[in-house]
């Protein structure tokens, strides 16, 4: 399989403790969704399967525990790794439902046929995802739109393509 087939869902961020627990950062929604995943390690351009043997939810953080990794020695080549899954092992969504790496890459452009940029990223504003969209001014800007019906006309997937009505204020 190539990396096209695979989709970052977390990151390894530190160790925690002394007895081979680490600290992610899931990129899910909610947070707890990664664990329902067949999480693999990205080790240096080798993907290693885990399995998760625990996990717990802290204030500020969440930590996981790897079958076998009992020592903060043998956390060490975790740390800063890119937690992935296959993409088929993600949930079937309804149509006009998208998940960020669809979006990502696309060329944004208004109902006049005016190119916008591209999306470079989202993020979620707690009440709607935003997309974030590099611009192909000289000013090198970054346009935030809201991903509400009132904005997206339409999401062409196979043509690469984000219809929006926006305004260009550049």
């Amino acid at each position: 399989m190539s990396e096209d087939d695979y989709i970052v869902v977390g990151k390894i961020l530190t160790t925690h403790g002394i007895k081979g627990w680490l600290t992610i950062k899931s990129y899910t929604s909610p947070l707890e969704n990664i664990f329902k995943y067949n999480l693999q390690v990205n080790l240096d351009k080798t993907l290693k399967h885990i399995r998760v043997t625990d996990y717990r939810f802290m204030s500020k953080k969440t930590i996981m525990k790897i079958e076998n990794i009992n020592t903060i020695e043998d956390t060490s080549k975790f740390i800063n790794h890119d937690l992935v899954i296959l993409k088929k092992d993600l949930p079937v969504i309804n149509d006009n439902e998208y998940y960020w790496h669809q979006l990502i890459g696309k060329k944004v452009i208004t109902t006049d046929n005016e190119t916008l940029g591209v999306v470079e990223s989202l993020f979620t504003s707690g009440e709607n995802d935003i997309l974030v969209v590099k611009t192909d001014s000289k000013k090198e800007k970054e346009l935030f739109i809201p991903f509400l019906k009132d904005n997206i006309v339409d999401v062409k997937i196979d043509e690469n393509i984000i219809i929006t009505r926006w305004e260009n204020e550049i």
